[in-house]
């Protein structure tokens, strides 16, 4: 709607590239309030694309059209739009969505998305043996895992004892440990929330085993098992015939065997999946699977998919641990750039744990951007009174604390004390939770670091209108479209609907504009082929008499003619369109399978306006229009516009 308003195309989120003059002149006032050439060439290049040529004719147009919006703007804050609390709300969403854009390390997030995207391209196949941190924030039971994973790495280096022996008898995963800490093939994004496990897997070298790396339940001894180039997707398709109870075991492989023969003479595999599989789930849909990736369905099942060669081949018969299966190759997903799965990747790593790298790195530049000073006595004040209490909702700051005195500055703007302990009262929930990871001490500095984080993100945010113009430019357009939408809807759009008395007027003062072109009423015979004679009696009365004369004569054992009498325009039909507009004129025979048609024109009507009921549509449209003038009109009467045409010329090319 806002593109229809003002024929301006809002961005979608994200960056944009603006050229900004050095030199930012006025290019005109409404009543003193100035609009720049730097917010005039945003707009016009913007709305211009491909054809921003600074001609006099396209200037002059622009401007004229720029400042009619900007007329409009201004009426609707002297209205007070601006303070309607659902477009407020509006104008926060956007503000907060557009600013994600921003507060955030770009580099880092780019490192990452490469980093993922050529994981992407290898499979890595690993085992791990894990060591629980039995009281996570418990430096003692956190140094006692680290200290047991490096004796057995340094035992399994040595050759006291072998990797699979020490995940069995040692890992606290028991449920891989039993299985000598196989974990199969992995990718980039496969184990969600363990980015350090996937670090590992893809900077350890081929068969080796890496350091203890920490994830957020203990320590992890990560072997690399195999490297393969990565399996990718295929849509994959069945045929499953079950096997509940091992006596069926004969029966169900003659079946699947029985299948396979009918698909080798031509059976063509979705009707085989409709008419023979056993699984409920994809047999109505040909046996469609959907995408299948690694770790997806049992190793022989996934061995199996991947071996297939080509797009529509299908697999001899094989065993699962459900029954009997054959499957078919749909379509092996093309391996795509990185430009093309940008997008996806960025999106993905923003759900992903390893987000907190891009935003710990954009915290710690922040900190020393805006000159973080932080006042050690202040914090003194809370940690010197710290309890236990302070993990609980009873928990309460002490009067030297609770103070507006100074905890923090950012770029010498004061965070007081005061403003931690609301954040603290405000989260006791998450004070609660902390302290049951770990110390008060511990559950306290990660509340602080979440503080000063918090502030310096408000701070970065209110400094990105600065910092940034496209982001100001981008936040004052949306701003301005939402106000022009309001201001319209009230004083064009809504009071067009309403004006009854006013529209009607409209119309009888200006009927001549909804007129309706030379028109014919037009009668359509038909009747079976079958009698010739008939139709050409029907011809020759039809062209001077009346239809109920012409049925008199032609229907008269039975109704062999019928008749259709419609009212046409030109270009409304090319039969009616390709006669001479002239009461009596006929057409041709048009034979259509059984039947026979021919056309008469019985009168023809000239140019006439069209009843208001008629013309309604297009009376409203025109009547907004002519509001909008006047208002336009009116505004130009009430602001006072001051164009600098000197800086405009500068402008013209």
């Amino acid at each position: 709607m806002l593109k229809q308003i003002f024929g301006l195309v809002l961005l979608t989120i994200g960056f944009v590239s603006i050229g900004w003059t050095q030199t930012d002149d006025v290019l005109f006032t409404i009543d003193g309030q100035p609009v720049t050439v730097s917010e005039f060439k945003y707009i016009y290049e913007k709305s211009k694309t491909g054809g921003a040529d600074y001609s006099k004719a396209s200037v002059d147009e622009y401007m004229d059209l720029y400042t009619k919006f900007k007329l409009q703007v201004r009426k609707a804050k002297d209205l007070k739009l601006d303070t309607i609390p659902a477009l407020k709300r509006e104008l926060e969403g956007y503000r907060k969505q557009l600013a994600s854009n921003y507060l955030l390390d770009k580099e880092v997030l780019d490192n990452l998305v490469k980093e993922a995207y050529e994981r992407s391209q290898y499979d890595v196949s690993i085992s791990h043996i894990f060591f629980l941190v039995e009281n996570d924030g418990d430096a003692e039971a956190d140094k006692l895992a680290l200290s047991k994973a490096k004796k057995i790495k340094n035992d399994i280096s040595q050759g006291k004892i072998k990797f699979e022996e020490a995940a069995k008898g040692f890992s606290d995963d028991q449920p891989t440990g039993s299985e000598g800490g196989y974990l199969g093939f992995i990718t980039a994004f496969y184990l969600k929330n363990f980015y350090q496990i996937e670090n590992a897997a893809y900077n350890t070298e081929l068969g080796k085993i890496s350091e203890p790396v920490r994830s957020k339940f203990g320590y992890h001894l990560v072997k690399v098992n195999e490297k393969r180039p990565a399996r990718g997707q295929i849509e994959a398709a069945h045929i499953l015939i079950r096997v509940a109870n091992p006596t069926q075991e004969a029966e169900t492989q003659a079946k699947i065997r029985m299948i396979h023969k009918e698909l080798k003479d031509g059976l063509v595999f979705a009707d085989a999946a409709r008419k023979y599989s056993e699984d409920e789930t994809s047999a109505f849909k040909d046996g469609f699977l959907g995408r299948v990736v690694i770790n997806q369905y049992e190793k022989t099942f996934e061995e199996t998919i991947f071996r297939l060669e080509k797009d529509g081949d299908y697999s001899i018969p094989f065993r699962s641990s459900i029954g009997w299966h054959i499957v078919q190759r749909i379509k092996k997903s093309p391996k795509e750039s990185l430009q093309q799965l940008e997008r996806g990747l960025k999106a993905k790593i923003q759900r992903d744990a390893r987000f907190q790298i891009v935003q710990d790195e954009f915290i710690k530049k922040l900190r020393a951007e805006n000159n973080l000073v932080e006042v050690a006595a202040a914090k003194k004040l809370f940690t010197d009174n710290l309890d236990e209490s302070f993990v609980t909702t009873q928990w309460k700051a002490s009067a030297a604390a609770n103070q507006q005195t100074p905890l923090f500055s950012i770029s010498n703007e004061a965070v007081s004390s005061a403003e931690f302990v609301q954040f603290l009262s405000k989260n006791a929930n998450q004070r609660s939770r902390e302290g049951r990871n770990g110390t008060a001490e511990q559950a306290f500095n990660k509340m602080y670091d979440e503080f000063v984080s918090n502030k310096l993100m408000e701070y970065e945010e209110r400094q990105l209108p600065n910092k940034y113009p496209e982001f100001k430019a981008l936040m004052r357009e949306y701003q301005e479209g939402i106000l022009l939408f309001e201001a319209k809807n009230m004083m064009v759009w809504g009071k067009a609907a309403k004006d009854t008395v006013g529209l009607q007027k409209y119309y009888n003062e200006n009927k001549n504009n909804y007129l309706w072109e030379q028109r014919v009423d037009v009668t359509t015979y038909t009747m079976s082929n079958e009698h010739p004679t008939k139709l050409a009696l029907a011809r020759k009365f039809a062209r001077k008499k009346k239809t109920a004369k012409v049925f008199a004569k032609v229907n008269t054992d039975k109704e062999l003619l019928t008749a259709e009498t419609k009212t046409f325009e030109k270009g409304q039909n090319t039969i009616v369109d390709a006669l001479v507009w002239k009461k009596g004129s006929m057409s041709a025979n048009a034979i259509n399978g059984e039947t026979v048609s021919f056309i008469k024109i019985e009168s023809v009507t000239k140019p006439e306006p069209k009843a208001f009921k008629d013309a309604k549509g297009y009376v409203i449209a025109d009547y907004q229009t002519f509001l909008e003038g006047k208002w336009i009109a009116d505004l130009k009467k009430e602001y006072a516009v001051k164009v600098n045409q000197d800086v405009v010329n500068k402008l013209i090319k």
